[in-house]
């Protein structure tokens, strides 16, 4: 990777990991038109979409999900 700090990941804490996590995907929310995807990726994608509009799946917002691995985070040794 040219042109990026290195990363310790192994100094870092579960939660600042996760921040780091949270701080890329917050990254591609704003612009993610720029996402390189493979055609497997868009069938994929297309496909998951299809069955949560026909109401097959439920979805769960980003913030309900980070707070549960945030919470799952909380209670590991």
């Amino acid at each position: 990777m040219l042109g990026l700090p290195k990363i310790d990941w192994a100094s870092l804490t579960d939660a600042e990991r996760l921040q780091l996590l949270d701080a890329a995907w917050e990254s591609f929310l704003a612009s993610p038109d720029t996402l390189p995807l493979t055609a497997a990726q868009v069938r994929e994608i297309d496909a998951r979409q299809a069955t949560y509009e026909s109401g097959a799946m439920q979805a769960r917002s980003w913030d309900v999900v980070r707070a549960e691995i945030r919470e799952r985070l909380r209670h590991l040794p």
